[in-house]
């Protein structure tokens, strides 16, 4: 296994490069030794990492904080965290008004022990809420000297091209990023209730001609890129005389599968991921390299928040640093079309709601 040094790129507003592949803490609470994991990272090139008020019940942004603190690396790495939802009960319905925003902020602060963030990023969309108004309100506090940089999660390019357009008109900062669904698997519908993915070639290229940098998460698709073909194979077959399911308090699980098979088990992503094997096979790395290095090679920028309980999977994460794919093959993998200077299929090919 090749790990080669992490790339980096500057995020608007911050005065040190992040790292491309981004720590996601997640499952940071459901960790055996989270602190290894961290400093693992940590000696890897890894300096970003992207948490949540939500994640884990406020657990996950304890622990980060902790190991932040006694590590000495409050000066040094790059703290991302997200606010402005509720959790799994409300179905993460956004909260954009100020009260709640200056509330999950002021919280996740003391519990990152920070007194200031690198990137806030609101962690859903109200599109009831003008984008103008967001903008101010995000301004206001950033001026108050709580976060460097603001940034959106889960925001369609539509309402990005609005926060940009008032920011601009008003000498104000835009959002400095934008955090979507992105893997080579791609959804044949929201994968969660109020979520973003990349929407074929006219997303894509919204966010290139804007230079607006994309942090993809679920970018091996939970797992469904790196499993064997023939299984999702069966599980197609299954999804077509399956009913619909309702999240309710007993079925949180359940619910959970249900919503991750009918998003990515279509025949589509099912040749997807029999290419991204193929792949692997002649460049000799695994599946999870060449999906990652799918998402590293696009031609607009991106970086790739990782998530994961266990070394293995991070020391295969940061072996895609060190492949780099062209875009004849990242139009293969995509559309099974080997294309040069083309990234995405068309919206067309795309669209499969």
């Amino acid at each position: 296994m090749v790990v080669a040094s992490v790339p980096s790129r500057l995020l608007d507003g911050l005065d040190k490069q992040s790292s491309r592949i981004v720590f996601g803490c997640l499952f940071l609470h459901n960790t055996d030794n989270p602190y290894d994991l961290l400093d693992e990272a940590w000696k890897r090139g890894v300096n970003t990492f992207d948490c949540a008020a939500i994640y884990g019940g406020g657990q996950c942004e304890v622990i980060l904080g902790n190991w932040i603190a006694e590590r000495g690396h409050q000066d040094s790495a790059i703290i991302i965290t997200k606010g402005g939802c509720g959790g799994q009960d409300s179905l993460w319905a956004p909260k954009l008004d100020e009260a709640s925003v200056r509330k999950d902020l002021n919280e996740s602060l003391k519990r990152l022990r920070l007194s200031v963030i690198d990137v806030y990023m609101l962690h859903r969309d109200d599109p009831s809420v003008t984008a103008g108004s967001i903008v101010k309100m995000m301004n206001t506090i950033m001026s108050e000297g709580s976060f460097r940089s603001w940034a959106v999660s889960n925001w369609s390019p539509q309402r990005i091209q609005q926060a940009i357009e008032f920011a601009d008109e008003n000498n104000l900062s835009p959002p400095n990023c934008s955090s979507i669904q992105l893997s080579l698997a791609q959804p044949s519908h929201e994968v969660w209730p109020g979520t973003e993915y990349m929407r074929g070639y006219s997303c894509a290229n919204f966010y290139k001609t804007h230079k607006i940098p994309v942090l993809a998460w679920e970018c091996l698709a939970k797992g469904f890129l790196v499993k064997d073909p023939s299984i999702h194979d069966k599980e197609l077959i299954r999804s077509r005389t399956e009913s619909h399911k309702e999240l309710s308090p007993e079925n949180g699980d359940e619910w959970r599968e249900y919503k991750l098979r009918s998003a990515y088990v279509t025949p589509e992503n099912i040749a997807r991921c029999r290419r991204t094997r193929q792949l692997a096979d002649q460049l000799g790395v695994s599946p999870a390299v060449v999906a990652l290095a799918w998402i590293l090679s696009q031609q607009y920028s991106t970086f790739a928040l990782v998530g994961t309980t266990k070394r293995s999977h991070l020391l295969q994460a940061l072996e895609a640093a060190s492949v780099k794919l062209t875009p004849s093959q990242c139009s293969w993998l995509s559309s099974g079309i080997a294309e040069e200077g083309s990234t995405e299929e068309s919206d067309e090919s795309h669209e499969m709601e």
